[in-house]
């Protein structure tokens, strides 16, 4: 396999930053590490699959019948890389690759408006040159995907009509030993900040962010919030303000708008900070409006001025409460996956046929199970899945591809 060309793959560790932080991990903990589960943001990490020279390369192939095919060369370079690294330094280094294709279901039930911009392609290649590279690119990804089968400790997971960036949160959320246990570390190589969500599961979770093109970094849980806010924040329990403060300021990349018009995360947080100093707690408001209750009135005693006025047009218009509502919904992994799973498991409770297909596909691809599941299953499924238990002896393993 020709892995002279690796352009497209837009991670690489910085293994001397690596190295550190594993250093600096074991030696709070006092341990040795065993394992390290690596979650790769595919569409994230090809950097430029989308721009009009990826598009046009994969275009040539095509129509030269070129066997050339750059995004699973780049791939399987990164990973045979890093498993070499970690193997040398007594890791053993799990893979779990993922990407979606569609627009997403859940999503756009909740906003038909979720993403639309983005269905707007800006490219000024032929739209015939356009459709080909992109079914080139599909066409590579499904050789990965087959190519990975046989790779021992990697594993593939598409999501066909549901977004697949909280596959490492479910991994997460369902498996809790690959984060309770401390021999245990989890690397999530993505630059997409929906994943600091996933950053504060556990502390052994870190994700790594390529900054520009010589600046790496790894946000720990205690740095989630100063990531989102660009800003040095003092009390590292704050962190855990993420979720209110990322679902009240939206994503305007994702046209999920502010809860608050023209509000966004740096005013979110100073208000939610003046509302926690005046017994206004935000997570028992927030819990509120996610279920759909009554919310209690947010009280105005010695709050600021311009805080005074967010907390009033919350508490006089019930608007901005179903906004925040189908924002936690859009945005919040864990929202996300508490509604999925009791729609799936509770078969009096309507979802479409179509819904409930999709949702079935994404489990068995995530849990690789080859009989057929039922939809009360899943939650043991979940429950008992580790990606560990189904490596097979037989597999290959990286370095001899």
């Amino acid at each position: 396999m020709n892995l002279s060309r690796w352009s497209y793959f837009g991670y690489y560790f910085k293994y001397s930053l690596l190295k550190n932080l594993i250093d600096e991990y074991q030696k709070k903990f006092n341990i040795k590490v065993e394992s390290a589960y690596i979650y790769i943001d595919l569409q994230n990490a090809l950097r430029t699959q989308f721009y009009d020279d990826a598009i046009n390369d994969a275009y040539q192939g095509a129509i030269n019948k070129e066997r050339s095919m750059p995004i699973v060369y780049d791939t399987i370079h990164f990973l045979s890389r890093t498993k070499m690294w970690f193997e040398s330094i007594g890791i053993s280094p799990v893979f779990v690759i993922y990407w979606d294709e569609g627009k997403s279901i859940f999503h756009n039930n909740i906003d038909k408006n979720y993403k639309a911009s983005r269905a707007q392609t800006s490219t000024v290649l032929p739209m015939e040159v356009f459709k080909t590279g992109c079914n080139a690119m599909k066409f590579q990804k499904k050789v990965l995907t087959e190519l990975c089968k046989e790779l021992k400790g990697v594993y593939c997971v598409k999501l066909k009509d549901m977004e697949s960036d909280m596959v490492p949160h479910c991994i997460l959320r369902c498996y809790p030993d690959l984060l309770t246990n401390p021999k245990n570390m989890n690397f999530l190589v993505s630059n997409d900040k929906d994943l600091l969500q996933t950053v504060l599961m556990g502390t052994n979770v870190f994700q790594y962010f390529k900054c520009n093109t010589n600046n790496y970094v790894y946000v720990t849980r205690k740095m989630v919030l100063e990531h989102l806010l660009k800003k040095e924040v003092t009390e590292e329990s704050q962190n855990y303000w993420f979720n209110p403060i990322f679902t009240l300021g939206g994503d305007g990349g994702d046209d999920v708008p502010s809860v608050f018009p023209k509000v966004r995360y740096l005013t979110v947080y100073k208000w939610i900070t003046d509302l926690m100093l005046h017994n206004n707690n935000i997570f028992e408001i927030m819990d509120s409006v996610r279920k759909g209750e009554q919310i209690k009135t947010i009280s105005l005693n010695g709050l600021s001025a311009s805080s005074i006025k967010l907390a009033h047009l919350f508490n006089t218009d019930q608007q901005y409460a179903q906004r925040w509502r189908d924002n936690m919904f859009l945005m919040s992994f864990d929202v996300m996956m508490d509604y999925i799973l009791d729609r799936i498991n509770h078969k009096s409770l309507s979802l479409t046929f179509e819904f409930k297909k999709t949702m079935l596909e994404t489990f068995q691809t995530i849990f690789k199970k080859d009989h057929i599941l039922k939809f009360p299953d899943l939650e043991k499924i979940m429950r008992d899945f580790h990606p560990a238990e189904y490596l097979e002896e037989t597999c290959k393993t990286l370095c001899e591809v």
